[in-house]
Formats: C-alpha cells, sequence, structure tokens
C-alpha cells in the first residue's frame, strides 16, 4: 500500500461516516431526506451503470499509461480487501442492525471505498476521479447515493 493509499484508509478509520446524512451540505450535491430514498437512488440502473463505467474507466487508463502496473491490479484487491472488509463492515453494522439493510448496502459500500484505494493505488500514474469523490462524501459523513445529469457534467446525490 502506497503512502497516499495508506493516509486515506487512516482517515476513513478516523473518520464518523453518515453522521451528517440527510443535512443538506453546501457543496455540489443534490441531498435527499431519507435512508429510503437514498437506498432506491443508489439502487438505480443508472448509477449503478456509472459506478461500473467508472471501474472500467480507471482500469482502461492504469492500461493505457503501464501495462505492468495494470498487471498488478488484482494483487493490489488482494491487499486492500483484508483492511477494506473489516472498516466497512465495522463502520456500518449499527447503521444496518438499527435499519434492517440487506447486505446489499454493505456490498455497495465496500465498492466504493475498495476502489477509492484503488484509485489512491494508482494516483501516481493516473489522476484520482469519481471513486476518490465518492470517498470524501463518505469522510464528509454523508452517503454517496446517486448521479444527477450526465457525468462527469451532472451532480452528485447524496444523503
Amino acid at each position: 500500500m502506497n503512502t497516499s493509499t495508506h493516509d486515506l484508509f487512516e482517515q476513513l478509520k478516523s473518520s464518523v461516516w453518515f453522521s451528517n446524512a440527510g443535512c443538506s451540505h453546501g457543496e455540489n450535491a443534490i441531498t435527499l431526506g431519507t435512508w429510503d430514498i437514498a437506498i432506491q437512488s443508489r439502487r438505480s440502473p443508472e448509477f449503478q451503470d456509472l459506478r461500473l463505467t467508472a471501474s472500467n474507466a480507471l482500469r482502461r487508463a492504469i492500461q493505457s499509461v503501464s501495462l505492468d502496473r495494470y498487471q498488478k491490479w488484482n494483487d493490489h484487491i488482494d491487499d486492500l480487501k483484508p483492511l477494506t472488509m473489516p472498516l466497512v463492515r465495522r463502520k456500518i453494522n449499527d447503521l444496518m442492525i438499527q435499519n434492517h439493510f440487506s447486505n446489499e448496502f454493505e456490498g455497495a459500500v465496500q465498492w466504493d471505498i475498495l476502489h477509492a484505494c484503488l484509485e489512491s493505488e494508482y494516483s501516481d500514474i493516473v489522476p484520482l476521479g469519481f471513486y476518490s469523490n465518492l470517498a470524501q462524501w463518505y469522510l464528509k459523513g454523508h452517503f454517496p447515493c446517486g448521479w444527477q445529469g450526465g457525468y462527469p457534467d451532472g451532480k452528485l446525490i447524496v444523503y
């Protein structure tokens, strides 16, 4: 794990996730008002497609800059998952119990955090992007859960 990924991971560990969920934020994002609406938004096919597109774009960017580094993608995942999975589980466990969330919620958050760490891991050769932006919203205590408009010109939807 490189220094920037370590720093991101430490920030994620020390921040209080979801502490500002539902609170309007003065930044360029749309804030939803309830967990139910946020979960619905997160499940939208458009947002699911955007998340997958962002992941694929990251892999293509890495591959176009350095095939050697790209070939270490799975090694990075193998190194990061044992760190990110328990972290996410700790951060969301109480929320999942209180709100009776399905494992789908955990999987979505796991994907975001893992990919933010992967972006950080490759930030020396490709710019930080979509997932690093999502991670910043987790750090601010929100739940990134959708996108309105065309990417990248639209707006993130958060709870």
